[in-house]
């Protein structure tokens, strides 16, 4: 770059990842943090954090990561975008949070996307179930819905099976 009579400068511009703030500069730039970055050139302000749903685990970075299905972080700033536990699920990438699994259904596994519906003689009745468990004696669950708890046998029928489906 040339400042005025034929002298040249041996400025550098800072890179994307990296920014300065001042003038008269003699040390690098001075580079983002994990969870932060700076997407322009020649930056003069401080980098950003990550938003919601997005993270950066290295320094000197210019664009955050998503949080895939699966996972979810709600912090801006996120150096990580932990796995939603067995019993929750986050559907979408860069989710905030993850959400529990509804009644009548179960997730065994960490970072899922979905739940699974518990299959006819079981049942889940409360949210964010690991598992289903199957009908006692005298009751049953005879579909894949959103059934929650097993049903009783009516009067004038017994059912001693368990994890019956009629």
């Amino acid at each position: 770059m040339q400042t005025g009579a034929g002298h040249v400068s041996l400025c550098r511009e800072c890179e994307s990842g990296r920014f300065s703030g001042s003038q008269a500069r003699s040390t690098p730039c001075t580079g983002c943090d994990r969870g932060k970055i700076k997407s322009t050139s020649k930056a003069t302000s401080p980098c950003t954090a990550c938003p919601s749903g997005w993270f950066q685990t290295l320094k000197n970075q210019s664009v955050c990561d998503m949080c895939l299905p699966g996972k979810a972080q709600i912090s801006a700033g996120a150096t990580s975008c932990p796995n939603c536990v067995a019993g929750k699920y986050a559907q979408l990438p860069e989710e905030k949070t993850c959400t529990n699994c509804p009644k009548g259904s179960y997730q065994s596994h960490e970072a899922r996307a979905s739940c699974l519906p518990c299959i006819p003689g079981k049942s889940a009745t409360g949210e964010a179930s690991t598992s289903c468990t199957e009908c006692t004696e005298g009751k049953y669950q005879s579909e894949i819905s959103s059934k929650i708890a097993c049903s009783k046998c009516p009067i004038g029928y017994a059912q001693s099976m368990v994890a019956a489906t009629r």
